[in-house]
C-alpha cells in the first residue's frame, strides 16, 4: 500500500507539531514520510508523530521509537526503491512548499492592493496565446552546432 496522500497530510501536521518546539530532524522527518506513505490511514501517522514528539521523550528514545515503527514496513527490494521513495517525498515537499508560498503571496497581494493590478495582468496573458518557440541551432565558426 502506497499512500502519498498521507505523505502530504504529514507535512502540515508535522509544521503545526513543530510550530513551538521544533523536535524532528531531517533524518527523522524522512522516516516519519516513509512510515506515512505505507500506512493505510493518516489516523496511525498522526499517532506516532504524536507519540514521537512527546516532550519528555529523549533524542535516543525518540529514534527507537522511530526505527520500530519503520522496522515493520515492507523492505525495498534494493537501494534504488530507497531513493524512489525519497525522490517523491522531496516532490511532494517541494510542490506543498510552493502551494504554501504561493499562498502568502496572495494574501500579500490582496493587502497592498495589488491584487487588481494581478488580476488585469494574468487576464491579459491569457488573452495572449502562447507562440512555440523555435529551437535555433547556434552557428559558430560558420559550423551548425
Amino acid at each position: 500500500m502506497f499512500a502519498i496522500e498521507n505523505v502530504v497530510q504529514t507535512f502540515p501536521f508535522l509544521e503545526e507539531v513543530e510550530k513551538n518546539r521544533p523536535c524532528f530532524t531531517q533524518a527523522e522527518k524522512q522516516i516519519l514520510y516513509r512510515i506515512a506513505f505505507h500506512k493505510e490511514s493518516f489516523e496511525e501517522v498522526q499517532k506516532i508523530i504524536l507519540q514521537a514528539s512527546a516532550p519528555h521523550l529523549k533524542e535516543e528514545e525518540r529514534r527507537q521509537l522511530l526505527e520500530h515503527h519503520a522496522g515493520n514496513l515492507p523492505k525495498p527490494p534494493n537501494s534504488a526503491a530507497v531513493q524512489i521513495e525519497n525522490y517523491i517525498f522531496q516532490v511532494q515537499l517541494m510542490a506543498y512548499e510552493t502551494e504554501k508560498a504561493n499562498r502568502m503571496l496572495e494574501e500579500v497581494l490582496k493587502r497592498s492592493d495589488l491584487n487588481e493590478e494581478l488580476d488585469a495582468m494574468i487576464a491579459e496573458a491569457m488573452e495572449k496565446p502562447l507562440k512555440p518557440q523555435i529551437a535555433q541551432a547556434t552557428v559558430k565558426n560558420e559550423k551548425s552546432i
